[in-house]
């Protein structure tokens, strides 16, 4: 069942990257900037690493996380890293279609790395979170 509810807000963000991407104006289309791209992309995960952390101390969190997986309720507040883990994904397909667009358009994909970016970062985030918080994580899954 949530394998599906994830697949449908997956395909769902990615059919809104395609039909509901705004369009920018020229001012916006400027150069990739490969800090902000570096900046993105390790602030997300800086960020999961910080918030994750608050949730790992906090009492009401349950003992033991699972691993990321589709077929894990995404929004149980006692396990964060599945709800990163569907936002990341959600991220990701947003970029994969507004890139889609922005090629039909002939429009630079600036507006698509920043989608592309965040959800690569916040993906990479939630494995670095598995990593550093192990002493939560559910052994033998």
């Amino acid at each position: 069942m949530w394998a599906g509810i994830r697949t449908a807000l997956v395909v769902a963000s990615f059919v809104q990257g395609i039909v509901l991407t705004p369009h920018v104006g020229s001012e916006f289309n400027q150069p990739v900037e490969w800090e902000m791209v570096a900046f993105l992309f390790f602030g997300s995960i800086a960020a999961l690493l910080f918030v994750v952390g608050l949730q790992a101390a906090n009492p009401r969190s349950a003992p033991e996380w699972r691993y990321p997986s589709w077929s894990v309720n995404p929004f149980s507040m006692s396990e964060p890293l599945q709800f990163f883990h569907l936002c990341g994904f959600v991220f990701i397909a947003t970029g994969l279609g507004t890139a889609i667009r922005c090629a039909y358009e002939k429009r630079p994909i600036t507006d698509a790395l920043v989608f592309l970016v965040i959800g690569a970062g916040t993906v990479a985030g939630v494995y670095v979170c598995a990593l550093v918080f192990r002493r939560k994580m559910a052994h033998g899954t």
